[in-house]
This record gives structure tokens, sequence and C-alpha cells, in this order.
């Protein structure tokens, strides 16, 4: 029997062992894992873990719960909108766009509040400020004690150049010349009732009573009398020139202050003169029966006047050192 039919002498070699198993590599550092890449034809937006649909409250969360935090971000559509929101602000404010400012330092020093001063717009004093109102408009005299106690007001307030200037504008353009428009107007219509009046009252001697006014107040006062008196006020605000009572008053004191002025309006030095003059053509028409003195239509009318100037002469020594 052949020797290779033998099991125990067969010579048929064992299958090789299995290599021995690799234990798993360790995980990176959890800083330098890679991000698992996003399944294909992922939303881009979904793309990032703080760009899911509950981002807000994500965020908020994670800085204590916050509400108002929430609401916040609920301005922006996407956390996009927002970091856009936060580099144009950090953009600005690179670019001196924005200013950041500080409370006045009430308790500082002096130099720290002028030097916050200097930085705000504010000048260091009340008087310092630059007015500039344009237009040509410029501050009178009857407004400058206004206009520097506002001034003193706006720096105790610290309001820089810019909003005073803006206020004074206010003041002048809309207040000022506004109340002004206001206060003619006014003046006119008081002024035409009070005239329209007197044209009924005085009748033909209107003209000759407001003359004797004018005539009255130059030569029985200081000068300028009639301009201070005409522009004067009555405590309602009416002009005194407008008052009916005071211009009865003034046309009975002007008739019994000068009698001649009353006949003859004009200069009162060739006042007496004239009223002579006058008499003596007068009586010159007296001596003829035939005249315009004694017949005529204009009788009564020239013996009238020859009766009132000879009462007239007969005053004027009284008021012959005032004539």
């Amino acid at each position: 029997m052949n020797d290779m039919s033998n099991p125990d002498t067969n010579t048929t070699q064992s299958p090789a062992p299995a290599p021995a198993a690799q234990s798993p590599a360790p995980p990176p550092p959890p800083d330098t894992q890679a991000p698992a890449p996003p399944p294909a034809g992922a939303d881009p937006q979904q793309q990032q873990g703080w760009a899911r649909p509950d981002w807000r409250e994500a965020y908020a969360k994670g800085r204590g719960g916050d509400d108002k935090l929430v609401s916040r971000l609920s301005r922006y559509a996407s956390p996009d909108a927002a970091l856009d929101a936060l580099v144009s602000m950090q953009t600005k404010l690179s670019a001196g766009e924005l200013r950041v400012t500080s409370t006045f330092p009430v308790n500082g020093t002096d130099e720290q509040k002028a030097e916050w001063r200097r930085g705000n717009g504010v000048p260091e004093a009340p008087d310092k400020y630059k007015i500039e109102l344009g237009n040509g408009i410029v501050v009178g005299e009857e407004d400058k004690p206004t206009v520097d106690s506002f001034l003193k007001a706006a720096h105790a307030a610290n309001l820089p150049g810019a909003q005073v200037n803006s206020l004074l504008k206010w003041y002048f353009d809309d207040l000022v010349q506004g109340e002004t428009a206001k206060m003619h107007e006014a003046d006119q219509r008081a002024a035409q009732q009070v005239d329209d009046q007197l044209h009924v009252e005085w009748g033909a001697d209107y003209r000759k009573n407001k003359t004797l006014i004018e005539a009255y107040i130059d030569n029985s006062g200081p000068p300028g009398l009639r301009d201070t008196l005409f522009g004067a006020r009555l405590s309602d605000g009416t002009p005194l020139a407008s008052n009916l009572e005071v211009l009865r008053w003034l046309a009975d004191q002007a008739r019994a202050y000068n009698p001649t002025l009353a006949l003859v309006p004009g200069d009162p030095s060739t006042a007496v003169k004239t009223i002579t003059d006058e008499i003596a053509n007068l009586q010159a028409m007296m001596a003829n029966k035939q005249s315009d003195y004694w017949k005529g239509p204009k009788a009564q009318q020239l013996q009238a006047r020859y009766r009132e100037l000879l009462g007239a002469r007969d005053r004027l020594p009284q008021r012959q050192g005032q004539v």
C-alpha cells in the first residue's frame, strides 16, 4: 500500500491563520475635528448649525435665555442680515460717521468739562457762540438782551452751535417776523378804522385838525416828541396814534394852545401877520357895500370868517410869546 494513501502520513498543508484585527485609530481632538460634509442638495442656509430655524432662540439661550435679545434679533431675517448690520456699524464707526458720546461730566474738573465741550461742538462761553442765521438776518439791538439770555441758557444746557443757530433761526423767522407781520396788519386795521370815524366827525376840518395836532406837538414839546407819542402803545397793545379819545383831546389842546394855528395852519412864526393881513383885506371889502362881503353867496362865509379872525386876534396877547 502506498504511503501517500496513509492518512497518518498525509502531508496536506493546513490554511494560514487570519491576521489579527487592527485597533481603530483614535478620533482627532475636538478642535480639529472637521465637520461632516452636507448632504447633496442641502439648503445652504441649513449647512451650518447656527443657521437653523431657531438660531435666534439658540443664540439667546447660550447667553442666559434673554427674551429681549430674541426680540432684538427678530429685526433681522437671517444670521447673514445680522452680521451685515454689525459690519456696517463697525465700518461707520471706523470712518467717524458715528460718534459715541458721553454725558457731560457735571462733577468733573474744569479741564474735563472744557474737553467735553470741545469734542461736542459747545463753545467755552455763551458769548463764544458763532451766530449764523442766514438770509441776511442779524441780531438787532432791541433783540440782543433776549438773545444773550438765550445763549446763557443754551450754554448751561451744553447745546452745540448748530442747534443754537437752528433755534435762533426759528425764533427770528417764524416767531419774531411772524408776530411783527401780525402786529403790522392789526395796526393798519386800527388806523383805518379810526381814520374813517374821524373823517365823519371832523368833516371838512379833518385835514386841518391833523395838521393842528402835529404843529401843537412839535411846537409845545421837545424835539422828537411826535415820533415818541405816535410810536407808543397803550396797555392793550393799540397804538396811541390810533386811539380816538387821544386824538380828540389832542385836537382840542391844539386849538386852545394857539388859536391862530386853527385859523391859519402853517408856520407859527407867520401866523400873527397872516391873521392881521386877512383882517385888513376883509375890512377893505366891508367899505364897499357892493362887495362879496355884503352880497352874493360868499357873504355869510366871509362875515363868519371876519368874526373868527377878530376872536383869535383878541386872544393873541395871552399867547404872544408862544406864537
